[in-house]
């Protein structure tokens, strides 16, 4: 590139120096903020879509993985176990790093219509959830994310007993990757969210992507989503509950939380919205201070 005949090549030459400064500045500031959790957003074309990976170094001391409920439960022996809150209200309280939504959920609407959600909304998970070694729902078995005492990670169907040590447990619907292997049936596109192990056990991959906006994001199909998991670096990866509910949260370096995805919920509307979908339960990764 020639500058223009009329512009000082000296005053081209520090543009350009500064140009190679501020991007050495930017690179070296991603570097750095990695830390235990690296994060990534990639923007794609034909079709459109938004997705957003984290990547959490199991093996550093400084790292928790915890799953939590939106509230306690509203109506002890009765046929819920918690109630609906918002991911990133959850991640403020508890002082989350990085939160996502996890399983799938039934509630009790209070409008009457399934298709509506309101925090404080009795609810119970569909999948097995466990912490600290305990389970959180009612719900045993299925396919899960599985962590046991020594941060170890594994995906697979949960045994009857849990296996010996297992500290968190969080289910989906379908392990869309398996051993390597693309194990995803088919279906449509739309908003997803995952957790994928490497063949290590020693990295977890959490993935969120929009969808149901085409001219944002299309969201993915199950394969799709099994072969991003894939290129990710992922052996395992599950399906967490999606749609609507698929939520992003990160704590941003001067302490404000913020749903960096853009829930699909709302997209119908005359005037179409982005609205953070109150849930169930949350996956949550917390790195303690030095």
């Amino acid at each position: 590139m020639q500058p223009p005949e009329n512009q000082p090549r000296g005053m081209f030459k520090q543009m350009a120096q500064f140009a190679a400064t501020l991007a050495l500045l930017c690179c070296c500031a991603a570097a750095c903020a990695e830390g235990p959790i690296t994060y990534s957003d990639t923007v794609r074309k034909d079709p459109n879509e938004r997705i957003y990976v984290a990547k959490i170094d199991l093996t550093d001391p400084k790292v928790s993985v915890v799953v939590a409920a939106g509230g306690p439960d509203p109506d002890g022996p009765g046929p819920w176990e918690t109630v609906l809150r918002q991911p990133s209200e959850i991640a403020k309280t508890l002082n989350l790093d990085l939160a996502v939504n996890a399983v799938f959920f039934s509630h009790l609407a209070r409008d009457g219509d399934a298709h509506h959600y309101f925090a404080g909304e009795p609810a119970k998970g569909m999948n097995p959830v466990m912490a600290d070694g305990k389970f959180m729902t009612t719900a045993h078995a299925g396919l899960a994310l599985m962590i046991d005492g020594k941060d170890h990670a594994t995906i697979g169907t949960v045994p009857n007993p849990p296996p010996p040590g297992a500290t968190l447990i969080v289910g989906g619907s379908d392990q869309v990757l398996t051993a390597g292997k693309i194990t995803a049936g088919e279906d449509a596109r739309a908003p997803r969210t995952s957790a994928g192990v490497t063949a290590d056990g020693k990295t977890l991959i959490l993935l969120v992507v929009d969808g149901r906006r085409d001219d944002w994001s299309a969201g993915f199909t199950l394969k799709e989503l099994a072969a991003e998991m894939k290129a990710q670096g992922c052996q395992d990866a599950i399906n967490l509950d999606g749609g609507g509910s698929s939520t992003m949260v990160r704590k941003l370096p001067n302490g404000r939380f913020k749903v960096i995805n853009t829930p699909s919920d709302g997209a119908t509307l005359m005037l179409p919205l982005s609205v953070e979908r109150p849930v169930a339960y949350t996956l949550g990764v917390r790195v303690a201070a030095k």
